[in-house]
C-alpha cells in the first residue's frame, strides 16, 4: 500500500478528516500495515493496549459484554487506547484475512512532537467525541 492509499484511508477517520495531505502523509509514514488470519485475535479484552488500528481490508468480529458484531473496512478500534493506554476493552479477532493500518502511541508521540497543528487538529477531534457522547450526534 502506498503512503497516499494509508493516507487516504486515514483521513476516512474523524481523529484525521480535514487534516492537510502533508499531515496525513506523516501519519501514513507512522503507521505499520498488518496482515490478520482468519480467528487471528488482534486485541483481547484486560490485556495491554496503546494503539489505533483501521480495517482496510477483510472482517473483523468484536467482542464485549457477550455482544458480538462484525465490522467491514474503514472501522477502526483502539483509540481509547491510543491516547490512554491501558486495558482492551474488547476482544477483537479476524473474521476473515484481514489487512489493517495500525498506529501505536510510540508513532504517535514522535509524530505529534514536529506537528503542533496536528495535535490541536486531535484534540478538537476528541473534544467532539465527548461533547457527542454527551449531547448526542448533532
Amino acid at each position: 500500500m502506498t503512503p497516499v492509499d494509508k493516507g487516504q484511508w486515514l483521513g476516512k477517520l474523524d481523529l484525521f478528516a480535514g487534516a492537510p495531505e502533508d499531515d496525513l502523509l506523516a501519519l501514513a509514514a507512522a503507521v505499520a500495515e498488518v496482515e490478520a488470519a482468519a480467528g487471528e485475535v488482534l486485541a483481547r479484552a484486560g490485556e495491554p493496549g496503546d494503539a489505533l488500528h483501521l480495517l482496510v481490508e477483510g472482517r473483523l468480529r468484536v467482542r464485549a459484554g457477550g455482544a458480538s458484531v462484525e465490522v467491514p473496512p474503514g472501522r477502526a478500534f483502539g483509540a481509547l487506547e491510543l491516547f490512554a493506554p491501558g486495558p482492551w476493552t474488547a476482544t477483537v479477532e479476524a473474521a476473515a484475512a484481514s489487512r489493517l493500518l495500525r498506529l501505536s502511541r510510540p508513532a504517535l508521540e514522535r509524530l505529534l512532537a514536529g506537528r503542533p497543528a496536528l495535535s490541536l487538529r486531535l484534540l478538537a477531534a476528541l473534544a467532539a467525541r465527548v461533547r457527542s457522547a454527551r449531547t448526542g450526534p448533532p
